[in-house]
Order: structure tokens, then C-alpha cells, then sequence
């Protein structure tokens, strides 16, 4: 393997599949990795290159579509005076829909979007556990686009939830892959 002027031997053990492992190799994002492969048999080396390798962000997590595949997802919210000071967000029930474009590797099991009204500060004022709703795989890297959607509902809520009017609200989604890894995204809310 070679980065720039760098260049890496690695050995590679055979597995049961007939496949070839190497351990050890470290890819830093934003190199680009030219790969190759050496093999003796009767004392002859020979060397194979397997091509170039630009290591960015999308190979090492999902990337978040917010208001995904031609939705009418709107990041608005309203807000209502109530006597001088408090204000309500009227979001009650409020759908939203995400696109996750995972890697090959990946496989998205579970999708959750938390309202945040009070920025960090307490716990979510109320969470989305959103479905998959349908997923296909493009490219030749066979990345995965999948749309998932639901709705943040909550039967105590009669007209809306109580909000600071000062604190920008903000969505925090999670989305924790089949092997139970978690990444995590914000997106800003803004007022309408």
C-alpha cells in the first residue's frame, strides 16, 4: 500500500472463503492510497496493482438526507405567544422523513429522531422512531439509500409543546446499524 511517497508491506493470511486478510492497515480520511498486491511462488516475485483509493467520510459512516426522496418535509416550526414570556411549538404531530446513504458495509437497523426544544439542555422534548420505509443499492461501491419516516405524537400535548423562544430547536437523529453502532447528526430548526 502506498500514500503518497509512504509505502506499506502487510501480510495477508488466506481465510476458509478463499478471501485474503491483512492486519493492521490504518487509512487516514482525506489520503488517497494506491494498492497493490506482491505474491512469491518458485522464487518468482510478482506485483499486482489493484488501483487507488481516495479515503473520505462516506466510506466510514452514513450520510444523513434530511427531508429525503422529493418530500415535502418542511424544518419550519410555529411558535405562539402565551402571556408575555412562554411560547408553545406547535408540533404536536409532526411527521419526518430521512434518507440514510450507508456504506457497503453497513446496514441501518434502527432510526430515531429526538426534538430538541432547550438546545442540549434535558431530555428530548419527544422522539421519532422512524420505519424503513423501502431501500435500494447503487453505484459500484453498492451504497445503500434507504427512507425512513414517522411522526413525532404525543397524546398529553393538546397545543404544543412549551418552548423558551430563545433556544434554536434542533432534530437529533440516530442511527444505530445491525452490529449495534451508533451515529448521530443534527440539523437546526428555523422559525416560519
Amino acid at each position: 500500500m502506498r500514500c503518497g511517497d509512504d509505502t506499506q508491506l502487510y501480510e495477508m493470511t488466506a481465510a476458509p472463503d478463499g478471501s485474503f486478510a491483512a492486519d493492521g492497515i490504518v487509512f487516514t480520511v482525506g489520503s488517497t492510497y494506491e494498492l497493490s498486491v506482491q505474491w512469491t511462488a518458485d522464487g518468482v516475485t510478482t506485483n499486482e496493482t489493484l488501483g487507488s483509493v481516495d479515503f473520505n467520510d462516506e466510506m466510514t459512516e452514513p450520510q444523513i438526507i434530511w427531508g429525503a426522496a422529493g418530500s415535502s418535509q418542511d424544518f419550519g416550526y410555529f411558535v405562539q405567544r402565551v402571556g408575555n414570556k412562554q411560547y408553545r411549538l406547535t408540533l404536536t404531530c409532526y411527521p419526518v422523513e430521512v434518507q440514510v446513504d450507508a456504506p457497503p458495509w453497513m446496514q441501518p437497523a434502527q432510526v430515531e429522531i429526538d426534538l430538541r426544544l432547550n438546545g442540549d439542555a434535558g431530555e428530548p422534548t419527544a422522539t421519532a422512531v422512524l420505519d424503513c420505509e423501502g431501500e435500494s443499492s447503487y453505484g459500484n461501491s453498492s451504497r445503500t439509500e434507504s427512507i425512513w419516516n414517522g411522526t413525532f405524537y404525543s397524546e398529553d400535548v393538546e397545543n404544543g409543546w412549551e418552548y423558551d423562544g430563545e433556544t434554536l430547536p434542533k432534530y437529533v437523529v440516530r442511527v444505530t446499524d445491525t452490529n449495534g453502532d451508533v451515529w448521530t447528526e443534527e440539523m437546526p430548526l428555523s422559525k416560519r
